[in-house]
């Protein structure tokens, strides 16, 4: 732990209302949502690293930051690895903090979840929900099939250092969400007009400021899930927390978070009012808004067969329902029900819909199989002619442009990169991948 904090270390926004100095409204742009430096950089070194070529200052946090990531822009055939060496890339803090896919859908996440904070981990055991490590951010807290998805908090945030430098809103082009009003009264006022501003532009929000609501967000998600000793023993054990963490630290880390614990609902991403949401709903959600062929939120089948099993397993449950009907009405007809010309006419009906009702179910699974196939097929063979174009080279006979002189043929890795392509446009509902 720090222990020589900077002189006047700023919170976020949460400070006591009693003061006589909140009275009045400020307008402030604060560095970080707390005070204590869990991962202080002077106690920070690097002799471990052996480099020639511009290796990190030992006062740097980059250290903290994942070897690299990938940055994807699907629309310009833009998969590529970056490096993180020297630091975080504008394009890394956007994707570790992306929540446009659940705040596309922000008035309907009342359909998946409370407004609550989410329940503390030794309760999700208790609930038959396995804790999974996932380091995408929107599937933070979304559970369901017995799992529940949790993004472990990178040391990183632990660092005043990234908030000042990354996630400090500059004001730039009118931003709003750097505006915060300290007293009650011009608080609320100022909140609710900032509020139908952004309803009515959400561009009115710079990218850091929408990046510091997530990532704030997301620290108070982990205030809900680490109550007790035992939740955070859980998450040391899971490694969702730091190692270098200490209990101590962390009850202290809370108290500084939880400063205004009414203020921090007005400053995080929408998402984060909610606790953990239903994956199934989700899915349900995306496939009703976005089209049948949107695949859902999250994919939760990784295959053809899987896709067949899981959604015939309905039609499975429903012919045994069947069944035990027409037996029902097997029985009535040898008795005096079987006398009424309405009883005779429904067990006529009804025998015609056990036989051509589970039949049409398996027709159309298969049908929208297939469509899912070809219009995932088609959206591969479109972006490996996009791929290819950009990166220069080709490795396919398909392929309009013959291979350059020396590059090698390429074929085995081109079949493969084609398929896991497909597969994974397939599944991948923008966050889950598939694999065959």
């Amino acid at each position: 732990m720090d222990q020589n904090p900077p002189s006047s270390p700023n919170r976020i926004i949460f400070s006591d209302s009693s003061e006589s100095q909140l009275q009045m409204t400020y307008r402030i742009v604060s560095s970080t949502p707390f005070q204590t430096a869990l991962f202080p950089l002077s106690c920070t070194t690097h002799s471990t690293i052996h480099s020639t070529t511009n290796p990190p200052s030992s006062t740097s946090y980059t250290h903290f930051f994942p070897a690299s990531h990938r940055n994807i822009r699907s629309h310009e055939a833009i998969d590529d690895l970056e490096s993180l060496y020297k630091g975080p890339s504008p394009s890394f803090i956007a994707r570790e903090f992306d929540l446009s896919q659940l705040h596309s859908i922000r008035h309907l996440l009342w359909l998946a979840g409370r407004p609550v904070p989410p329940h503390p981990l030794h309760q999700q055991v208790l609930m038959n929900r396995e804790p999974i490590v996932t380091e995408k951010l929107e599937q933070h807290l979304v559970w369901g099939g017995g799992r529940v998805f949790l993004k472990p908090v990178s040391k990183f945030l632990f660092t005043r250092e990234f908030w000042t430098r990354e996630l400090t809103c500059k004001g730039e082009g009118g931003c709003r969400g750097a505006v915060v009003a300290l007293s009650d009264g011009e608080q609320e006022r100022d909140l609710e007009a900032n509020d139908k501003a952004q309803k009515k532009d959400d561009a009115g929000v710079c990218k850091r400021c929408e990046s510091r609501q997530a990532a704030l967000g997301f620290l108070f998600s982990y205030v809900g899930l680490v109550q007790r000793e035992s939740d955070f023993d859980l998450a040391t054990v899971k490694g969702l927390l730091p190692r270098e963490v200490t209990w101590d630290q962390w009850r202290l880390f809370v108290d500084e978070l939880l400063a205004s614990p009414n203020a921090i609902y007005k400053n995080i991403a929408v998402r984060f009012i909610y606790g953990e949401l239903r994956l199934n709903r989700l899915n349900l959600i995306y496939m009703f808004t976005r089209g049948p062929l949107s695949l859902g939120f999250m994919a939760i089948w990784t295959s053809y067969g899987q896709f067949i099993v899981q959604n015939s397993a309905w039609v499975i449950g429903g012919t045994v329902w069947i069944v035990v009907v027409l037996s029902g009405m097997q029985v009535g007809l040898d008795t005096a029900l079987g006398e009424e010309e309405a009883f005779k006419r429904a067990s006529y009906g009804f025998a015609v819909f056990s036989i051509l009702g589970p039949i049409s179910a398996m027709v159309l699974i298969f049908t929208y199989m297939v469509v899912l196939f070809v219009w995932n097929l088609v959206r591969t063979r479109r972006f490996e002619v996009q791929r290819s174009q950009r990166l220069g080279r080709t490795w396919s006979g398909l392929h309009l442009e013959t291979e350059r002189s020396g590059m090698g043929t390429g074929m085995g890795t081109g079949m493969e990169t084609g398929m896991e392509t497909e597969m994974g446009t397939l599944g991948r509902g923008r966050t889950g991948d598939m694999e065959v």
